[in-house]
């Protein structure tokens, strides 16, 4: 089985979320996924260690099996500085945002999961933990319009009621 570690650029704008997505194989990798993910913050955005704690939310946020033997680990990588270079990036309108649903409670896994799914789960997940825990250094990184909206997101991460 592949595993690969799916990152998520992304950044709140007026009423979209932009992002950029990369993905790399782990596979034979026997490290901790966390310090993967730190070393190549660092290689890919140039930036220190305490900028990166500063000014850039990085949380795991997901699995997913994928067809064809796939493991996908999802962080989520959310600065409102976030600069996407000449990297082509993708929108979301933040109205928009659905979850993806299972349609049988003994299959779990929804049958389709897109993208968008997939920011809209870690935006969510970031969103739950913003309001429902001890999580002042996230606080910190996130502009009052970034705070606002994330607040008025449905905290729901996955499933649906």
């Amino acid at each position: 089985m592949d595993v690969n570690l799916e990152f998520l650029f992304t950044k709140i704008t007026d009423s979209t979320v932009s992002y950029w997505k990369n993905t790399i194989d782990i596979s034979g990798a026997k490290t901790d996924p966390d310090d993967i993910v730190l070393q190549i913050l660092e290689n890919k955005l140039k930036e220190s260690p305490e900028i990166l704690k500063e000014d850039y939310i990085v949380h795991s946020t997901s699995w997913r099996y994928e067809e064809g033997g796939n493991i996908v680990l999802t962080y989520l990588i959310y600065s409102d500085f976030m600069d996407f270079g000449s990297n082509e990036i993708k929108t979301v309108p933040f109205s928009n945002m659905r979850l993806a649903v299972s349609t049988s409670h003994k299959r779990p896994r929804p049958e389709l999961i897109t993208e968008e799914h997939v920011i809209s789960h870690a935006l969510r997940h970031l969103a739950f933990l913003i309001k429902n825990g001890n999580y002042d250094d996230y606080k910190r990184c996130l502009s009052k319009g970034t705070l606002s909206k994330l607040r008025r997101l449905k905290e729901i991460p996955a499933g649906e009621f």
